[in-house]
């Protein structure tokens, strides 16, 4: 970001002076929003079937909406968050890119045109990546806390390996971004 709106000024000698604290910071968050997992989650056995499988969950207070703040919390901090920096940091950029012209003949300005181009369809690639990729994965987490019914009552075998499906494939999606 700063090489491209920002190339000749030093703004970026704060991150440089700083960079421990923000990587701190970064671990710090990370840290305890996966700690609260830790905490909060409980192995329970149950039976399908005629086998013993085990269900890893998230066990709040009886009638609390923790549950769902936490899932939402998460879900900002993750995904929304996210979404909104990289969409303004890279809107940002393609609009310098844009913008921006080089001194020169015509065969300068057609070709610096091109690279230009593909800048921007790269970095508009990267935003909706992450969005195709991380999106159902952060869905699947809120509907089984707002909509449990649609999502975590197998009656048959064939609702319980799409639930499965569903969940393995968002969670893969997610993991190959």
């Amino acid at each position: 970001y700063f090489a491209i709106v920002h190339p000749l000024r030093s703004s970026i000698s704060w991150f440089k002076s700083h960079r421990t604290l923000v990587i701190c910071v970064i671990w710090i968050t990370g840290t305890a929003i996966g700690s609260t997992q830790l905490l909060i989650s409980e192995s329970k056995p149950f039976k399908y079937g005629d086998q013993w499988l085990y269900d890893c969950r998230e066990i709040w207070v009886q009638g609390s909406q923790l549950g769902k703040l936490y899932t939402v919390i998460v879900f900002c901090i993750t995904f929304i968050l996210p979404m909104i920096v990289l969409c303004l940091v890279y809107t940002l950029m393609g609009c310098t890119l844009i913008r921006h012209h080089l001194p020169g003949n015509e065969t300068i300005q057609h070709r610096f045109a091109s690279r230009r181009i593909k800048v921007i369809k790269m970095l508009s690639t990267v935003v909706v990546m992450f969005a195709i990729c991380w999106l159902p994965i952060q869905i699947f987490g809120l509907l089984v806390w707002f909509y449990p019914s649609w999502i975590l009552n197998a009656e048959t075998t064939l609702q319980y390996y799409t639930f499965v499906g569903m969940y393995f494939f968002c969670h893969w999606i997610s993991m190959a971004h």
